[in-house]
């Protein structure tokens, strides 16, 4: 119901007499829907806002398993690839997974952390999350056995001619499972463990390659890339910076 010029002005009145906590108690209980509300659509367009300014549009997943490098090589391996090629635009990112660790016969302090990584990286895997993996020879295995890897030797076909005469003699084989009886095994059902495998070029040697610089390692960096990754375009960028 409208009121009257006479009822507003006693309504000003009444609430100008009030204390700072009646105030207050008045302003809940008559306006606290319209409050909600704005507090909710100002969250909302924080969020949004906040977004905007902060998103970045990653162009390669890159996961660093049972390897450890400093700060500057981590760079050189990641985000100063943005700096060499034509991918993305301003908010192009490469999108890091450090600190995995991948394991077959992890010890009982490393169990669930060697548990965690192992689901991590199966996830990103699964969701195509995952480009390009840096490694040594234990996580190299793991993937390489469980048929997560590309074989590289089409990858180097689609490279220019000075990219694959760097990259070719860096590139090794390893074993993939293509099929085993290790459910049988594990249930009882069988005594000894069968398996079905074959060699594939999945993986380049690349601890002597300058995007390492003179760090030194204490073994071996091999370099894999995801069998299912939908982004070959930088892929075959990353390596041709790399090489």
């Amino acid at each position: 119901m409208r009121l009257s010029p006479q009822e507003r002005q006693a309504r000003r009145e009444a609430f100008g007499a009030m204390g700072a906590r009646e105030k207050a108690d008045y302003i809940l209980s008559y306006y606290k829907l319209p409050l909600v509300l704005a507090l909710i659509a100002l969250t909302v367009l924080g969020s949004a806002l906040r977004w905007q300014l902060t998103h970045t549009d990653p162009v390669l997943y890159v996961a660093f398993a049972n390897v450890s490098v400093s700060d500057e090589t981590t760079r050189a391996l990641t985000d100063d690839f943005l700096e060499h090629a034509d991918v993305g635009g301003d908010r192009a990112a490469v999108h890091r997974y450090e600190g995995l660790y991948l394991s077959a016969n992890a010890n009982e302090a490393d169990h669930q952390y060697a548990y965690a990584s192992n689901l991590k990286t199966l996830a990103a895997i699964e969701a195509k999350e995952l480009d390009v993996v840096l490694m040594n020879q234990e996580a190299w295995d793991i993937l390489s056995n469980s048929g997560y890897l590309l074989d590289l030797s089409e990858c180097l076909s689609g490279l220019d001619a000075r990219t694959a005469s760097r990259l070719e003699p860096l590139l090794m084989a390893n074993t993939v499972i293509v099929d085993d009886n290790q459910i049988e095994v594990n249930l009882g059902e069988a005594d000894t463990y069968e398996a079905t495998t074959h060699e594939e070029h999945n993986a380049f040697r690349i601890t002597s390659l300058d995007a390492l610089g003179t760090e030194r390692l204490s073994g071996e960096v091999y370099l894999g890339v995801i069998a299912n990754s939908p982004r070959m375009d930088a892929v075959e960028a990353y390596l041709r910076y790399l090489a």
